[in-house]
């Protein structure tokens, strides 16, 4: 597949790739969200934004953009990757850590879909397997 992406998003809203919504309201509707979660998450995370503090995932401040005006956009994201071994990095005990190596809340993964913490491992596509298959225990726990 060969695609080119638009400079202003305006192509893939016009093949439905994107959505475009006027308001907060339409967007909650657009995927499926109460509209009122959508505010109360909308306006925490300006406030973080303001703070410049990620206090739920760590985010560099740098990089915290608040949300203020119209139109939104919103699509759909499927993971298209089956061995990558990058994601999340985690601890041993699968629980996906921050930049500080903090556990995040609930935050849990399966080996094979993060990174290793020693970042390092290296291994050939379909033998990721027996990695994620022990790594469930933990995470079901």
């Amino acid at each position: 597949m060969n695609f080119t992406w638009s400079r202003d998003n305006l192509k893939e809203v016009e093949l439905g790739i994107l959505k475009r919504a006027a308001s907060l309201d339409e967007l909650a509707d657009t995927i499926g969200c109460n509209r009122a979660v959508l505010k109360d998450s909308i306006v925490r995370w300006n406030a973080m934004c303001t703070q410049k503090k990620d206090e739920d995932f760590g985010r560099p401040s740098g990089t915290m953009m608040p949300i203020r005006h119209a139109p939104f956009y919103t699509g759909e994201v499927w993971p298209v990757v089956s061995n990558t071994q990058g994601g999340p990095v985690h601890n041993a005990c699968q629980q996906i850590v921050d930049v500080n190596e903090n556990p995040i809340p609930r935050g849990f993964t399966w080996r094979a879909s993060s990174a290793a913490p020693s970042a390092i491992s290296i291994s050939p596509v379909g033998t990721s397997l027996s990695a994620s298959s022990p790594g469930g225990s933990p995470v079901g726990k």
